[in-house]
C-alpha cells in the first residue's frame, strides 16, 4: 500500500541516499533572500510559475522578479508589496513576516505596527497630562487657625502705622527717606524696593532644547545620459523633456522608477532606461543610511543636428 503524502517532496539528486524535504520544513534563514525562499517553497509544493499566476492573477514576469529579487523589473512599491503578500498567502506562509523581510531587503523602510503607535501615543499623552491638584485638607488644626489669625492681626496693625516721608526742600533729585532708610533710585532701585532681583535668571526646571537630527540628502555618484531614440525624431520638437520620479535604496540603487510627465510619450522608455543605471550616495539621518522616496530628475532630449 502506498501512503498518501500531504505535501510535495524535494529530493537531493546529488546524494547517495536522497532524503525528501517537505515544504513546511524549509527554514527561511537558510536562504540569502526572501525571493529565493519563496521559490524553494513553490518548488517543494510542486507548483510551477503558471500555477501561481492562475491563483494570484499576477503576471509571470513579476513572479520571476520577486524570486530573483530583481526590483527594477517590479512595479511601484505598493504594487510590489501587494504581489509579495499574495504570493506568500498562496503558498500558505506567514504573509506579514514575508512582507517585512521583503521590505527590509528592498530598502522600502519599516513602519511601526499600529499597536506600537497607539501605545506610544498613550504614553505621550499620559506623560503630557497635567496632574490634578491634591485636594486641600479641610481639617486644619486649631493651632494653625490661631497662628493665621495672629499673623493677620499683626499685618493690619503694621499697615495702620503712619509712614514718615522726609524730602529736603529743593532736593527732589536726592533719594527719598522712607521709614528712616534711603530708597534706591532708577531701575535697580525700583527692583530692590519691590523685592525683585535686577538679574534675569533662567527659570528653574527648564529643559534644554534637543538638537535637530542631521539629515543628508541622497546625491548621485554615477549618472548616465539618456540615448536619443531615433525612432522618435520624426514627430519630435527641438527639445523634449521627461520628468522621472524614483526611490533610492539604502545601497544606492534606483527602484520604483516611473514617468510623472513627458512632453512626448515616445521618449519615456529612454528616460526610464537611463535612470535605472544611476547610482547614488544614499540619504542618511545622523549617519545611518535611509531609503529616499520621491526623488525626481528631468531628462532633456535635444534633437540631433
Amino acid at each position: 500500500m502506498t501512503a498518501n503524502k500531504t505535501s510535495a517532496d524535494i529530493v537531493d539528486l546529488d546524494g547517495v541516499s536522497p532524503e525528501p524535504q517537505r515544504s513546511g520544513e524549509i527554514e527561511p534563514s537558510a536562504f540569502v533572500s526572501v525571493g529565493a525562499y519563496l521559490e524553494a517553497v513553490r518548488v517543494a509544493a510542486d507548483l510551477n510559475i503558471d500555477a501561481v499566476v492562475a491563483r494570484t492573477h499576477i503576471r509571470p514576469q513579476f513572479i520571476s522578479a520577486i524570486e530573483e529579487m530583481s526590483l527594477d523589473r517590479l512595479p511601484a512599491q505598493p504594487f510590489a508589496i501587494g504581489f509579495v503578500r499574495s504570493y506568500a498567502e498562496v503558498l500558505g506562509l506567514d504573509a506579514d513576516s514575508i512582507v517585512g523581510r521583503f521590505k527590509q531587503e528592498a530598502g522600502y523602510g519599516d513602519r511601526r505596527p499600529d499597536s506600537e503607535v497607539e501605545e506610544s501615543a498613550k504614553e505621550t499623552a499620559s506623560a503630557a497630562a497635567v496632574p490634578e491638584p491634591a485636594p486641600a485638607r479641610s481639617d486644619l488644626s486649631l493651632l494653625s487657625v490661631i497662628a493665621l489669625l495672629a499673623f493677620m492681626i499683626w499685618c493690619a496693625s503694621w499697615l495702620a502705622k503712619p509712614t514718615d516721608i522726609t524730602v529736603p526742600g529743593g532736593l527732589n533729585e536726592l533719594p527719598q527717606t522712607v521709614g528712616g532708610s534711603a530708597a534706591p533710585s532708577g531701575t535697580q532701585g525700583a527692583a530692590r524696593a519691590s523685592g525683585q532681583s535686577a538679574i534675569t535668571q533662567r527659570p528653574s526646571g527648564a529643559q534644554p532644547v534637543p538638537a535637530a537630527p542631521i539629515l543628508v540628502d541622497a546625491r548621485p555618484l554615477e549618472s548616465v545620459d539618456p540615448v536619443y531614440p531615433m525612432r522618435c525624431i520624426a514627430g519630435a520638437q527641438p527639445i523634449e523633456t521627461v520628468d522621472v520620479a524614483f526611490t533610492v535604496r539604502i545601497d544606492g540603487r534606483v527602484v520604483s522608477e516611473r514617468v510623472e510627465q513627458a512632453s512626448n510619450s515616445c521618449f519615456r522608455r529612454a528616460a526610464i532606461n537611463a535612470i535605472r543605471q544611476w547610482r547614488f550616495q544614499p540619504m542618511s539621518v545622523d549617519g545611518a543610511p535611509r531609503a529616499a522616496f520621491d526623488q525626481k530628475v528631468v531628462f532633456t532630449f535635444a534633437r540631433p543636428a
